[in-house]
This record gives C-alpha cells, sequence and structure tokens, in this order.
C-alpha cells in the first residue's frame, strides 16, 4: 500500500474491501463444505454433495461479482487519472 494515509480510510479514499475480501471467500467456503460434510454423515449423501457442489459454485460466483465491481472502481479511477494528466498537459500547451 503505497501512500497509505489513515485520513484516506475515514473518507473512503481509500477500500480495504478487496483486501478482506479473498479473507471472506475462504471462511465462506469452508462454511460450505463443513456444512456439506455434515449432511453427508446424516445419511443425506446426495443432499450434502448437491450442497457441496452447488455452494462452492454459488460462493464463488459471488465473491467473483463483488470483486468485478471493485475492480470497474480501479479502472474508472485510472481512467479519471489519464484523463486528468491529458487535459493538464493540453492546457499547459496553450499558454
Amino acid at each position: 500500500m503505497k501512500d497509505f494515509k489513515p485520513i484516506d480510510l475515514l473518507f473512503f479514499n481509500r477500500l480495504i474491501m478487496p483486501s478482506v475480501l479473498t479473507f471472506l471467500y475462504w471462511i465462506t467456503l469452508a462454511c460450505v463444505v463443513l456444512g456439506s460434510l455434515f449432511n453427508i454423515f446424516q445419511g443425506n449423501f446426495l443432499y450434502g454433495l448437491f450442497g457441496l457442489i452447488s455452494g462452492a459454485i454459488a460462493t464463488r460466483i459471488c465473491f467473483e461479482l463483488i470483486c468485478v465491481s471493485f475492480s470497474i472502481n480501479r479502472n474508472l479511477e485510472k481512467l479519471v487519472a489519464m484523463q486528468s494528466e491529458n487535459t493538464n498537459k493540453l492546457s499547459n500547451s496553450d499558454n
């Protein structure tokens, strides 16, 4: 994290959620696996197997959709920075 300032967190200039998402993904996936194994050992083999497969896929899809929104935000920030640099270059060349 270059140029990290704690004040950036207070005014949402820096987002911390993308860093937390990976940890939350693995915790959620572990809960899905444990819940499915619990169902399998309780005698509901097909229900547990279906829960394992569909739960893992659904968890991955949900977290990827969240990551896409943060990626879009990051790319928009880059575009705005590039556009402001180009605007500054144009205004300096006019002088």
